[in-house]
């Protein structure tokens, strides 16, 4: 995978596991736009986004090169939340 780099803008995506969801219902997608607030916010002007219940598509344009790794506790939070409940 090529680094993202500042000021362009990039499609990140996840897709769940076979027929399992990533937002059981209305908790799940507020829970997720919280930590997206949180984590990717601060460092990415995200442009658009579909959360669909198993998918999540997000086209973020990032400030500075070498943020995309702050993506991957903003995901493993919201699983390991997801799988808490």
């Amino acid at each position: 995978m090529e680094p993202l780099l500042p000021g362009l803008c990039d499609h990140i995506y996840n897709h769940a596991n076979g027929n399992e969801n990533l937002f059981r219902g209305p908790e799940d997608y507020r829970y997720f736009l919280q930590q997206h607030q949180k984590y990717i916010s601060p460092f990415a002007d995200t442009l658009a986004w579909c959360l669909m219940p198993n998918f999540i598509n997000k086209y973020p344009a990032l400030e500075w090169f070498g943020s995309i790794r702050l993506f991957k506790p903003f995901h493993e939070e919201y699983v390991k939340e997801l799988r808490a409940r």
